[in-house]
């Protein structure tokens, strides 16, 4: 099972990732064309982007995620999810909802994308 380690103010907040998505990684730089036609490449890096699923989390686990991706905080990192590389990425929920028949549970997405 995937993990996503987020670090916040010195308590490490552990996602265990039902499902783990790699989205297309944004270029540091760009590509072009020169005037005879060939490829120009001043590509220096590139970006992560992750979709991440996680079930049954706790209420509280639920609360201190949300607690520390607050209005899009960078934050730092980790896990296999990224491939095990801390880094300061930016955490948005996408959608966090109770389970059904099941009280204290939550499921939650969320989009990591490295800074």
């Amino acid at each position: 099972m995937a993990v996503l380690i987020l670090d916040t103010t010195g308590a490490n907040i552990t996602v265990k990732c039902t499902q783990a998505a790699k989205n297309a990684d944004t270029l540091i730089g760009e590509t072009s064309r020169a005037f005879a036609g060939n490829s120009r490449n001043s590509i220096r890096g590139r970006k992560k982007s992750r979709m991440v699923v996680a079930n049954l989390l706790t209420t509280a686990q639920e609360a201190a995620i949300q607690a520390a991706i607050l209005n899009g905080a960078q934050i730092t990192c980790n896990g296999d999810v990224l491939d095990s590389v801390a880094t300061i990425c930016e955490v948005y929920c996408t959608n966090s909802k109770m389970m059904n028949n099941i009280t204290d549970q939550w499921e939650m997405s969320l989009s990591v994308f490295e800074v």
